[in-house]
């Protein structure tokens, strides 16, 4: 399926400060769950922030919840389609979940 995070570090540095920049650190190291929670926990402050909305949308594909990861994904395509790679995750999210 994916192979790590697709926004860089820098990017969602930018995006969420400390936190974010741990659970980047956690996804591409693939501790999963570490890196899912804290995604999470910056959704809950900002529903709307697209790049945590790749990131943890790519997470639950990787651990095989194509349904999740298509709303994630598809709701990070909304507010920004043009992040780089982000139509081949999302495509890949609905390929899976039979879309």
């Amino acid at each position: 399926m994916t192979q790590g995070p697709t926004t860089s570090r820098p990017a969602a540095a930018a995006a969420g400060g400390d936190e974010l920049t741990r659970a980047v650190l956690h996804h591409q190291a693939g501790e999963l769950a570490e890196a899912e929670a804290l995604y999470r926990a910056a959704l809950a402050r900002q529903p709307d922030d697209a790049p945590v909305l790749n990131l943890l949308g790519q997470i639950r594909l990787e651990r095989a919840d194509a349904q999740e990861a298509a709303a994630l994904l598809g709701r990070a395509w909304q507010l920004a389609p043009q992040t780089p790679g982000l139509a081949l995750v999302y495509g890949q999210a609905l390929h899976a979940h039979g879309q």
